[in-house]
């Protein structure tokens, strides 16, 4: 009979130590999801500081091409007609693919 008194009260307290657990998983799940969504925003955070470095970069490098493209203009301006002039003359030779 004790025996029977004792599964009872397992029985018993069964279904709380499973809601219990439960409610533990749930508590777990939403901080994991928490934990997660931190990560990812570090992520795009980091690749955010990325781009825009690179974004920097490449335009200080573009300003400094171009400015050195303006300096060599302005001191060869014969030189620079005659390149675009070739380099006019070959773009269009080569769209045309030879043709007369």
């Amino acid at each position: 009979m004790t025996t029977t008194i004792q599964n009872e009260r397992e029985a018993d307290l069964a279904p709380a130590s499973v809601t219990a657990e439960l409610e533990c998983l749930k508590k777990d799940i939403a901080q994991l999801t928490a934990d997660m969504q931190n990560v990812g925003s570090a992520i795009v955070d980091k690749g955010r500081e990325f781009a825009t470095a690179g974004y920097e970069e490449t335009t200080e490098r573009l300003n400094s091409t171009v400015e050195s493209c303006c300096r060599t203009i302005e001191e060869r301006p014969m030189t620079s007609v005659v390149v675009a002039l070739g380099a006019g003359v070959l773009l269009g030779k080569l769209m045309l693919g030879g043709r007369d």
